[in-house]
């Protein structure tokens, strides 16, 4: 019963690294894609006009021509610019603890 668990749960983890690698080299190629064609903005602008987002380096735009131009914060930021730390007493950019 162990082997067919381990071999499960092994396989299942196989399976997750390959999607896994599938799509960090979808994302990779849609970074490098150039922008400023008749149907895309360049990175990190937004609507009809491409006009530049205003996110901080603690979270991604949603960027293009049909983008928002808002911002996604990663885990631990806060803020319509991603510009706060989600936990009291922790200082932005990085986040640390005050001392």
């Amino acid at each position: 019963v162990l082997n067919e668990e381990t071999t499960s749960t092994t396989s299942r983890v196989d399976i997750l690294e390959e999607a896994l690698a599938e799509i960090m080299l979808e994302l990779a190629q849609l970074k490098e894609k150039p922008g400023g064609g008749s149907d895309e903005c360049e990175r990190n602008h937004f609507g009809a006009n491409c006009t530049a987002c205003n996110c901080t380096s603690g979270g991604i735009c949603d960027d293009g021509r049909k983008g928002s131009g808002r911002c996604a914060c990663f885990e631990g930021v806060t803020g319509v610019r991603c510009e706060e730390c989600t936990v009291a007493g922790r200082i932005w950019p990085d986040c640390t603890e005050c001392m």
